[in-house]
């Protein structure tokens, strides 16, 4: 026999010196030592523990007598006992402790639910009219299916006036067969909660349309390798999404002539713009210190023509910001986007290099060299970035992209970020040279192609004062100047452990959104595009995101930033900053020989598998691959912070549900649905082990770690997990502890 529980949490007032008592329901195996919520579904038949807590203000200590008491009609069919001394039938009354004290009391109630017979005598368990009592029946058996309902009552008697107040409730009891698709929990252990009404997804109320760039990640010339392009990309990006209208954010090297000494010996660094990597021969571009381009194996040709015979975007950190100058980004975008023989004019630069024309670089494009085949037409790059994270007193990397100013910080007391912003802004001098803005950049690069889309980035300003102070300057200064806003969304989760960082998404990556959406709103920014150009689950990044719990936090981002109406968004998450490999594609899949990798030792556990593993996360990716066009509404019962989240899509007469299972317990989701098809399939990904930490997972029920798996690309070929039947109007599939599935149907 198996029972499914509802209860409800109960509050009543019993009179002026008792302002509540709350009753609660648990199932126990162990009669009240170890306590599962309910509503449940149990193994096996065992007892419900009804705790009745008195709260505060209550009378005082005086000769006055309470009772409580459980009755309940005959269909409830079972054996009472009591804790510590009760008596027999229905009726149960307490009489230690005589009355009530200050302090909180609670109450146990035990209901043995075991199994008993057709027949048996129950002790009390039928009124007597002609008796005027209970007396002792026969009883039914218990029942399979059914309802029930139990009335919980307290007396008092106040000594002074002898008035007998009365205060009740029912908690209703629901017995049901065990539900189609639920397996039972080895060993009795755990349970299975259920909400008191199923999922309802509604495929005619649309929510918010799911833009083409909905899934992402980074695609830099520092993280990504030509041969990692030939071993890894082109063979597992497809099978996640990362294809037609996926978002590749690039970061340009933009670095001016340096010296550097390196054991002794003096290294003359050239100017390290894009265009001096790109020439760059292979002498230049090794591992050595005496390599100029080192760890720059690709450039940025070579990722213009990846992303595009994947079908994907370029969003490209812009080059030259902010210690180059304006016309080393015009001359990027020329590249991009320029038509052969443009005569537009870029012209000389602040030291004296000649960008030349649009046309120029067009011609360099289109004729190509031994190293990049001709590409005649545009690229047509729409999205560009100036600057990256500009908001942060990075003072010790002068020469990097970020915004370097000498003996500022802004994070000392009573400093903001106003005056910081308005450099960024405006521009400023560094050692005698002015250093351009950003919004001469932004008026340069819009002069080579109108087109263009310029993004500025916000900082997360729900963090740090500071942060709104920067916000603020933005968007007042650039409404009506930028096409669109960005933020980087990285999550605290440096004192979590993994189970606390699967939970990130909920509890903080809405927050970021909201908090940057209400300043838009407050600033006349608010119909304005917001796009995450990074973001991740760990802060600082660390191992743990290539373990279930990051890809945990990722399906369930992915669904927020959707619902959030977000235009795009870029995964970034370095699996090993430790040895400073780079780049968020690899968060996702392991890239070619990682031993070699920036002299990364093998050694180091994390490197243990072979060339394109796919790590937890990339299956977040799979999962949300072909998700829709258009998101639906749903009703879900669960609480979507700490245990199933549910973001449902359509596309044409098809539905897909991604459902989220963000606990360490199985749980039986339900779902119903308006035009509900006959057959559901269900695609499931789940850690290996059933543990938050782990780095292996099954997808469909297969071991992805075994050599069989890892020779497999498309996983869109593996057929579903299990196709569900509609039982009583509803699907139900057992989710697994940490679980991730994608439910699809046709109507």
């Amino acid at each position: 026999m198996r029972a499914l529980w509802k209860w409800t949490w109960i509050s009543f007032a019993l009179f002026a010196f008792l302002e509540a008592v709350e009753v609660e329901a648990f199932w126990s195996p162990d009669n009240g030592k170890t306590l599962y919520g309910l509503p449940i579904y149990m193994k096996e038949p065992g007892k419900v523990l009804v705790r009745l807590t008195c709260g505060d203000p209550v009378l005082e200590p005086q000769d006055g007598n309470w009772y409580a008491t459980i009755k309940s009609r005959e269909d409830f069919a079972s054996a009472l006992s009591g804790k510590p001394v009760w008596s027999d039938g229905w009726f149960l009354q307490r009489r230690d402790p005589p009355w009530i004290p200050k302090t909180v009391r609670t109450v146990d109630f035990i209901l043995d639910l075991g199994e008993r017979a057709e027949g048996a005598i129950g002790k009390g368990n039928r009124w007597d009219d002609a008796q005027k009592k209970f007396v002792d029946a026969p009883l039914p058996p218990c029942p399979a299916a059914g309802k029930a309902a139990l009335v919980v009552e307290i007396y008092y008697k106040d000594k002074q006036t002898g008035v007998r107040t009365q205060g009740q409730k029912n908690l209703e009891v629901i017995f049901a067969a065990l539900p189609a698709g639920l397996k039972p929990v080895s060993g009795g252990e755990k349970v299975y909660a259920i909400p008191k009404a199923p999922v309802r997804v509604f495929p005619e109320r649309a929510v918010a349309p799911v833009p083409p760039g909905y899934l992402g990640t980074h695609f830099s010339a520092g993280g990504i390798m030509p041969l990692d392009w030939e071993l890894v990309v082109p063979r597992r990006f497809p099978s996640m999404g990362i294809g037609k209208g996926a978002m590749l954010r690039c970061f340009l090297p933009s670095k001016p002539k340096q010296t550097e000494v390196k054991g002794g010996v003096t290294y003359e660094r050239p100017n390290r713009t894009w265009w001096g990597h790109l020439q760059s021969g292979d002498q230049d571009r090794g591992w050595g210190p005496e390599a100029n381009y080192r760890y720059y194996q690709s450039d940025f040709r070579m990722l213009l023509g990846w992303a595009e015979s994947l079908g994907a975007n370029l969003f490209v950190v812009a080059p030259g910001w902010p210690h180059q100058t304006k016309e080393t980004a015009m001359a990027a975008v020329a590249y991009a986007n320029g038509k052969v023989g443009d005569p537009a004019v870029i012209g000389v630069d602040k030291r004296g290099e000649d960008w030349k024309t649009v046309g120029y670089w067009a011609e360099q494009r289109a004729k190509g060299d031994d190293r990049h085949a001709p590409h005649p037409a545009p690229f047509c790059v729409k999205y560009w970035e100036i600057g990256n994270e500009d908001y942060y007193a990075h003072n010790a990397v002068p020469w990097s992209n970020w915004l370097f100013l000498e003996n500022y910080d802004n994070v000392a007391p009573g400093r903001n970020s106003a005056e910081r912003a308005r450099l960024f802004l405006e521009g400023r001098d560094y050692n005698g040279e002015k250093c351009e803005g950003f919004l001469a950049y932004a008026a340069a690069m819009k002069r080579v192609d109108p087109s263009i889309q310029i993004a500025a980035m916000l900082a997360p300003e729900h963090k740090a004062k500071w942060h709104w102070d920067w916000n603020e300057v933005l968007l007042t200064r650039l409404k009506g100047v930028v096409d669109l806003f960005t933020y980087h969304g990285y999550t605290h989760s440096s004192t979590l452990d993994e189970e606390g960082v699967a939970l990130q998404a909920g509890k903080e990556g809405r927050t970021y959104i909201t908090a940057i959406r209400a300043h838009m709103r407050d600033t006349g920014n608010g119909a304005a595009p917001l796009a995450n150009s990074e973001w991740h689950c760990y802060e600082p990044l660390k191992a743990g995101s290539i373990r279930m719990a990051s890809a945990v936090y990722l399906t369930d981002m992915l669904g927020i930033m959707l619902e959030e109406k977000l235009a795009f968004n870029c995964a970034y998450g370095p699996f090993d900053t430790k040895h400073g490999n780079d780049g968020g594609w690899m968060n996702l899949l392991r890239p070619m020989n990682a031993s070699d990798y920036r002299k990364s030792p093998a050694s180091e556990g994390i490197y243990d598998r072979p060339t394109a593993f796919r790590w937890p996360s990339y299956y977040a990716f799979a999962l949300w691959r072909d998700f829709g066009d258009q998101l639906v509404a749903v009703e879900n019962p669960w609480d979507a912070t700490n245990q199933i989240s549910i973001f449902a899509g359509t596309k044409g007469g098809r539905v897909t549900v991604i459902a989220v299972n963000k606990s360490g317990k199985p749980q039986l989701l339900r779902l119903a649905a308006a035009g509900l098809g006959a057959e559901m399939a269900v695609d499931e990904v789940a850690p290996a082990k059933g543990s938050v930490k782990d780095e292996d997972v099954t997808y469909n029920g297969i071991d992805m770690s075994s050599p069989e798996a890892q020779k497999m690309d498309a996983l869109e070929r593996i057929p579903p997990l299990v196709k569900l039947r509609a039982v009583d109007g509803e699907f139900r599939f057992d989710m697994k502890a940490w679980g991730l599935a994608r439910l699809r149907w046709d109507r």
